[in-house]
């Protein structure tokens, strides 16, 4: 690097000396360890065999590279990234034309560095990028993400053997440490150095701020974009894929991007997820998802135009079929309010008058467990995914709203919404939304989730607003993309709940900072959906 850094790469190529256009991943996860860096969109040696160098760096202070690591810090990212790149083109086996590619992490440093615009990059694949949603702390994140990167940053640092213990035990048992009260005092975030580093995001949070992606606007290249509808960075990748088409600098950045949305979690794209097997086409190896890769840098780097390819493709859960698309959501798409009803009816047909509102109680002291859904942590496979919700359902504390049975297929395809009407006894407080999708025996699967912290309903970038008790509020509930077909006789359901351990820390209910409360009051949640109050899922409809 410039100021005379070493760090570390593997490099895969072809077996002659001819010169070729390499592809770089940046990773924070241990370029040694196959299971660790997610290179399945790109292999190495598929990669080497159809004509491309192919590096993998650790970055700065991680794993073999020097240097050190103190956080997610952009600037660093791409200052790095412009010397590798650089150095990459200078090789007597480099054309000079790169690409870079990643997931997580790894598509954040592509971000990074095409937003300072190198000469030598000419195209980027972002892979299951994300964020969590604003004001809220994610647990996951904030102690099992942390946790894992602890694992390299103790072997770097002087750190006593007490606090070398607390990482290691964090890392073990993360479901113990995500239900330390208050989250803010464990003592991970006690460590000098990892947990300043951990503390930050916590502080975001608080500030009603996302993690931060490095942003995509300014960036001159083309992007191929690949997610899940499971993975917590499904939204990011279709409000990063929707800003570069609308805005990128550059016609190349804006006619070359492309997006793949697939039946998928964050970490892998396997046809089996949860409780469901979305049949053969949904794994990578039948997906295509190698061969858009190759396609996209080979027309970027290398000037070969294929047969037009689809700006979208996008996996039908429930048909269990790819399809095609020119945009997201699919042209002709139809916006249709499911409204919230008496009786627990989820229905098309708005409330006529006056309707009595839904209430339960949100006990900080005994939260709605996560059952599935789209984010992530170390603790256990069986986190990810769709699985039967009726366990969480039967709670009190949780509401169900539900449709008539399907005579025919209802196919959505875009981004969900959900308009909520609420009151609270709370200052603050937060309520979790799922969309199911409810079969002939009943079983209750998630499709797609979202969550909304009161005090930022208005959003990233306005200052936090408290409850007046008993007031009526909208709250703008954001659920992300999903593709489904309702079969004949499915039900849509829609689930509400004012918390989801582990994935989210609870709301104590106060207004208090996130994070740094160990109990609070209950808060009694009243769901409107009256005439005034028209509560109500908006459904992308296909057909």
């Amino acid at each position: 690097m410039r100021d005379g850094t070493v760090l570390r790469c593997d490099i895969h190529r072809p077996a002659d000396d001819e010169r070729v256009p390499a592809l770089l991943c940046r990773t924070a996860y241990d370029k040694s360890d196959k299971w660790v860096t997610p290179n399945e969109e790109l292999p190495p040696h598929i990669a080497a065999r159809h004509g491309y160098a192919l590096i993998v760096q650790d970055i700065r202070g991680r794993h073999r590279s020097d240097g050190d690591w103190n956080g997610v810090d952009y600037d660093v990212e791409a200052g790095d990234a412009v010397d590798t790149l650089r150095w990459i083109a200078a090789q007597r086996w480099s054309t000079g034309d790169v690409g870079m590619f990643g997931a997580s992490y790894e598509a954040d440093n592509t971000f990074a560095a095409a937003s300072v615009r190198p000469a030598e990059l000419r195209a980027i694949a972002p892979q299951r990028l994300g964020y969590p949603p604003i004001g809220m702390v994610p647990a996951t994140f904030l102690l099992g993400w942390h946790s894992i990167m602890a694992l390299d940053w103790v072997t770097r640092h002087d750190v006593t053997p007490a606090d070398r213990e607390i990482v290691e035990q964090t890392h073990r048992d993360q479901l113990a440490a995500f239900a330390h009260r208050p989250l803010a005092d464990h003592p991970f975030l006690a460590i000098p150095g990892i947990g300043d580093i951990a503390r930050r995001g916590l502080a975001g949070a608080a500030e009603g701020r996302y993690r931060g992606t490095a942003s995509i606007y300014d960036s001159a290249v083309p992007a191929l974009f690949a997610t899940g509808y499971y993975d917590h960075g499904a939204r990011a990748a279709v409000e990063q894929y929707t800003a570069l088409r609308r805005r990128g600098a550059t016609a190349a950045a804006r006619e070359g991007t492309r997006l793949i949305i697939g039946p998928w979690r964050h970490g892998r794209m396997t046809a089996h997820l949860g409780e469901v097997f979305f049949g053969p086409d949904a794994a990578i190896e039948r997906a295509g998802v190698v061969e858009a890769h190759l396609a996209f840098f080979d027309e970027h780097l290398r000037g070969r135009r294929a047969a037009r390819t689809p700006r979208v493709r996008y996996f039908v859960m429930g048909a269990n079929r790819w399809r095609s698309a020119d945009e997201w959501p699919p042209p002709g798409t139809a916006i249709r309010p499911l409204y919230l009803r008496s009786d627990g009816r989820a229905d098309f047909t708005a409330p006529p008058g006056p309707e009595p509102a839904d209430h339960y109680v949100h006990d900080p002291a005994d939260p709605v467990p996560s059952f599935g859904g789209r984010y992530s942590w170390g603790g256990s496979e069986a986190a990810f995914g769709p699985f039967d919700q009726r366990r969480v359902e039967q709670r009190p504390d949780v509401l169900t709203y539900t449709g008539e049975p399907r005579t025919e297929p209802l196919e959505i395809a875009g981004d969900i919404a959900l308009r909520l009407w609420v009151t609270s006894t709370a200052p603050d407080t937060d309520f979790m939304v799922k969309l199911c999708d409810v079969d002939q025996d009943g079983i209750s699967r998630n499709l797609t989730d979202g969550v909304m912290r009161a005090r930022w309903r208005n959003g990233p970038g306005s200052p936090a607003v408290p409850l007046t008790p008993g007031e009526p509020v909208e709250l703008p509930v954001e659920l992300g993309p999903v593709a489904h077909s309702f079969l004949p006789g499915h039900r849509i359901r829609v689930q509400i709940a004012s918390s989801s351990v582990p994935w989210y820390d609870v709301n104590m209910n106060t207004g208090g900072a996130p994070g740094t409360e160990a109990t609070g009051p209950a808060a009694t949640q009243h769901v409107l959906h009256d005439v005034a109050h028209p509560s109500c899922v908006l459904l992308p409809v296909t057909s």
